[in-house]
């Protein structure tokens, strides 16, 4: 059975690339499923970026089917054929309903898709889902651009001989050849992110009503990463902090309790992992979680890592007081080949230099997010959520700040499940001593759309499952368990967006019972 998109959780769909077709009845934008389809967005790409798609048209409309694209050009009055790349391997996940875009491809070969797309006009999953291997879904129309494509459906059709028996096309009157005027064409760009909520994390109370806050990391196309500040109580906005410049694409956020490193935890600040646009420099910068001055600017490994979290630990000795923070930063060098694996660099929040570089999993592993539990009197634990390449198993390797030694090894789920983020439960069983944290993975299954998280203790015992957001908002992040409301529940946030329309929203879950407590809404 395939899956309608509406009911799968997707991954990061909030930054999935998202591409623009202007057409001369307007534009559409079309979100791509970069996660579930990654060979075929992968294809789609390259033509776009390679200007394959230059002087395309829609060559193809089936009412209340299809409308169908990428295969010809039109340029000083001939026709010419779309450039092909090798055909691209079938990855049929996703069904193909009203709105969605897939690739064509030739009739009794499952993988022979190369150029070709058409956006379904109705839902044809009973027909397209079930001949020749399925058609890849890879994308899907956003907001109201179904209207345009509505508007180039109702055009009249034109049957101008061989492969365009069924061509649409624009005040034609058959009286003189097709001129460009006539053409549907489809112009096809990317377009940045736009205000993306990336990252969120809780922290003390900062503005003063004695209710913990929430901190939610995003960004605006061309603009600078910015924190925004919300209420545990009212939910509403009561700060904004601007992190950066507009060079840098925000990444990650994570809280410092104690950014003096007094010992008092009652100075909050939050850190921005940011990476430089222009040449990929990944660099920290920690700003006051009250009125915002920055306290450090820190560069960790270089451009050849690809970044995945940031992590704070308070107490980097374990003795007890938060007089040595440090921050560490996940990240993996694809140009290691066989021999890359996840690297955890740490570096002193003081003068940013190196504390100790730790080591993860091997080249069959892609890290997700990570974690650092802090223990009294002993070393801190940095953990690691990771997905396996070949079978999507997902699990968590806790290692020793101090020397890197690993301390255990635990599988979340199944292979049924695929890894969003880590989170850690600093009290578990709620007694208000912090001395028996816990592991929090935020998984999503495309099998059924569950979002579900697990939570294991540090000796990888299973302490319970939530099921959180339901399958019309996709969950991205984790803020961990606090009580944010103020209501004396603990309660559990989760950062998710609404498929049909984007929007985000921090789904507050009391955590014993799984009842919602509240939404906070960037």
């Amino acid at each position: 059975m395939m899956l309608l998109y509406l009911g799968l959780g997707i991954p990061g769909a909030a930054l999935a690339t998202v591409v623009r077709f202007e057409t001369p009845l307007g534009s559409f934008d079309v979100e791509l499923f970069d996660d579930v389809t990654p060979l075929t967005v992968t294809n789609f790409l390259n033509y776009v970026n390679d200007g394959d798609y230059e002087n395309s048209f829609i060559h193809r409309k089936v009412n209340d089917f299809i409308v169908q694209g990428g295969g010809f050009t039109f340029e000083n009055n001939l026709v010419g054929n779309v450039p092909e790349d090798p055909p691209v391997i079938n990855e049929l996940t996703l069904s193909n309903v009203r709105g969605t875009i897939a690739m064509a491809k030739l009739g009794g070969d499952p993988n022979s898709a190369t150029s070709e797309w058409f956006i379904s006009l109705a839902d044809n999953s009973e027909n397209l889902d079930n001949q020749n291997g399925g058609f890849t879904v890879f994308g899907r129309v956003l907001n109201d651009g179904m209207d345009v494509v509505d508007a180039i459906a109702a055009l009249p059709n034109w049957n101008l001989g061989g492969v365009f028996t069924d061509t649409p096309l624009i005040d034609f009157t058959n009286q003189g050849p097709v001129l460009a005027e006539n053409l549907v064409f489809t112009g096809i760009t990317i377009v940045p992110a736009v205000d993306a909520e990336i990252d969120a994390t809780g922290l003390t109370d900062i503005s003063g009503d004695a209710v913990p806050d929430v901190a939610v990391l995003s960004q605006l196309a061309g603009k600078r990463p910015r924190v925004r500040y919300y209420s545990g109580a009212n939910r509403n906005k009561f700060e904004q902090v601007a992190y950066l410049s507009n060079a840098w694409a925000g990444v990650a956020a994570a809280t410092l309790a104690d950014a003096n490193q007094d010992g008092v935890t009652n100075d909050p600040a939050v850190a921005v992992l940011g990476r430089r646009i222009s040449n990929d420099r990944l660099s920290v910068q920690v700003r006051m979680a009250a009125g915002g001055a920055e306290l450090a600017r820190i560069n960790f490994l270089n451009n050849r890592w690809t970044p995945v979290d940031v992590v704070v630990i308070d107490d980097a000795n374990g003795d007890g007081v938060s007089d040595d923070t440090a921050i560490g930063v996940p990240g993996l060098n694809p140009a290691q080949g066989s021999q890359k694996q996840t690297t955890l660099q740490v570096r002193r929040l003081s003068d940013g230099s190196l504390l100790r570089e730790v080591y993860y999993n091997n080249n069959n592993w892609t890290p997700l997010a990570a974690g650092a539990v802090q223990r009294p009197g002993q070393s801190p634990l940095l953990a690691v959520l990771a997905e396996k390449n070949s079978s999507k198993e997902i699990r968590v390797q806790a290692r020793l700040l101090s020397d890197g030694s690993l301390q255990r090894t635990k599988t979340y789920l199944n292979d049924q499940w695929r890894g969003l983020d880590l989170a850690i439960l600093k009290d578990t069983d709620g007694n208000g001593v912090r001395d028996d944290a816990s592991y929090m993975v935020l998984a999503v299954n495309p099998g059924n759309g569950l979002k579900r998280v697990q939570v294991r203790g540090t000796s990888g015992a299973l302490v319970k499952n939530v099921l959180v957001m339901n399958d019309l908002w996709q969950a991205r992040r984790i803020l961990g368990s606090d009580d944010i409301s103020g209501n004396l529940v603990e309660e559990l946030g989760v950062l998710g967006n609404r498929i049909s329309d984007g929007k985000a929203r921090i789904e507050l879950q009391d955590f014993d019972t799984g009842a919602i407590t509240g939404n906070i809404f960037p």
